[in-house]
């Protein structure tokens, strides 16, 4: 006859052999998180001509736990990437829009929106804007670059892309999706600058 002899965790029970029903109970009855009876189990063995040899080590056993660990980890891995992927992504339009704000064009745009002293403020939005974006895109004080760029966004978006009471529709509809735009790029500042740069950065 085989006699299950349990270790630890069923130290209590009386040292027979248990049938499948109570078995099942112990296991039920374990307390959460501890580990499997099986993993506690040894098998001692009488002489009993009818059934073969039989060892502990026979009993098979679930996979590694490390092994099984280590797929978060490299999940984890593979997300940190991304942070530098989204902060180029992020602060590229910031960067590229310096070339534009030195520009005569935008100067008068700028102006005929009523932005004061246009010839000196547009060209210093554009320092502003590159300044926060290349110091969130190499994540370098990217919090305190995340507020350069709300400086920035918050006066352009109220000034230069009202569409409320514009009388063209077509006009007013495209004001709008830059206003909403600049909505998205103002709520992921706000998000840097509690967040920091994360991974792969100067900072880190």
């Amino acid at each position: 006859m085989r006699e299950l002899v349990l270790h630890d965790d069923l130290g209590d029970l009386p040292r027979r052999s248990l049938r499948e029903p109570e078995a099942q109970r112990v296991r039920e009855h374990l307390e959460p998180g501890r580990l499997h009876p099986l993993d506690h189990l040894a098998l001692d063995l009488t002489e009993d001509p009818d059934l073969p040899p039989l060892h502990a080590h026979s009993v098979s056993h679930r996979p590694a736990r490390d092994d099984l660990a280590a797929y978060p980890l490299q999940i984890a891995f593979t997300m940190r990437a991304l942070v530098p992927i989204g902060r180029v992504l992020f602060a590229l339009i910031f960067v590229a829009s310096m070339v534009g704000h030195v520009s005569s064009a935008e100067i008068s745009e700028a102006a005929a929106h009523g932005v004061p002293l246009a010839p000196l403020a547009v060209p210093l939005a554009g320092i502003i804007a590159l300044v926060g974006g290349l110091s969130i895109m190499l994540g370098y004080r990217a919090r305190f670059g995340a507020l350069l760029l709300l400086v920035f966004l918050v006066p352009v978006t109220l000034i230069m892309h009202r569409f409320w009471g514009l009388a063209d529709p077509q006009l007013a509809m495209m004001q709008r999706i830059h206003f909403l735009k600049n909505l998205s790029l103002v709520g992921t500042s706000l998000l840097i600058m509690y967040f920091g740069s994360g991974p792969y950065s100067l900072d880190s």
